[in-house]
């Protein structure tokens, strides 16, 4: 079975009120489509810009790295799709010490996950490597998005897709390339 793009809303690991996920609406091996909605008390509206609220791009990137990145991951690690790498921690330093698993910080309750899925899935951490986003058209308070990935690749632990950011009327909004790294934080050992 593995986790299912409703299991990925619920144990996504950014909350509001920085998430930008209303619902998976399909995922495979190599795509993922999902969508939000921007409410009109989102808290970038009162100074972007006053008495004409636009949604920022650095949030509509924001979601498709959200969509296109970390939900696409998550169903392709937790479906067994793909295995992380063992990545020396010169990549990274000391940043990595202080980063808490999932299970350190949340009070979601992890017994309730699938049987087939490894707990361990939910410590996790993505890190935005590279953006490269071209902007079409505004999108106004109360606009939804579709935010649709294809992936480029995923290995050694990178995952980079192609997005395309469009309104439910397919008028596309925004078109790019996202890249990111991940790494599970429980297996991170210091002095590999």
């Amino acid at each position: 079975m593995g986790i299912s793009t409703e299991d990925i809303v619920k144990y996504f690991p950014i909350k509001n009120s920085y998430k930008y996920v209303d619902a998976i609406l399909s995922a495979n091996d190599y795509s993922i489509i999902g969508s939000y909605r921007f409410k009109e008390e989102e808290f970038f509206y009162k100074g972007h810009f006053p008495g004409y609220p636009v949604t920022p791009g650095a949030i509509l990137t924001e979601s498709a790295v959200q969509i296109g990145l970390l939900a696409f991951g998550m169903y392709l690690l937790g479906n067994g799709h793909i295995e992380l790498s063992n990545v020396h921690n010169d990549l990274f330093g000391n940043q990595l010490q202080a980063i808490p698993a999932i299970g350190a910080i949340s009070s979601i309750d992890h017994s309730d996950l699938p049987p087939d899925i490894d707990p361990s899935i939910l410590s996790n951490r993505f890190f935005l490597t590279s953006t490269d986003m071209t902007f079409k058209r505004v999108v106004l308070p109360g606009e939804q998005i579709i935010v649709e990935a294809e992936k480029v690749f995923f290995k050694l632990n990178k995952l980079k897709t192609r997005v395309t950011v469009k309104t439910p009327g397919d008028d596309v909004i925004s078109t790019g390339v996202i890249s990111g790294f991940v790494i599970n934080v429980t297996e991170w050992k210091v002095g590999w």
